[in-house]
């Protein structure tokens, strides 16, 4: 799957950005793909930004937040009992 991976401090107005966790990699890839798909469909630009884990994406999306439209948050947290 090919995909651009941006970084924290770069700026992209007009479009959605993909934050996600890469800690579960089956998973992290079969959301993206979805996501990517579902964008496309709606010809919606959008860059992919990652972090280490889930409880990351919220503070990600708050540092990113003047910099682009809207945001889809993807991230696996488990817990086990």
């Amino acid at each position: 799957m090919k995909k651009m991976v941006k970084s924290l401090n770069q700026k992209s107005k007009g479009k959605i950005a993909i934050v996600a966790s890469p800690y579960y990699k089956l998973i992290y890839e079969n959301l993206l793909q979805g996501a990517l798909e579902e964008l496309s469909t709606h010809n919606i630009d959008s860059d992919i930004v990652n972090v280490s884990g889930a409880l990351e994406i919220p503070t990600a999306i708050n540092l990113l937040k003047e910099n682009y439209l809207g945001f889809i948050a993807l991230g696996l947290s488990l817990i086990h009992i």
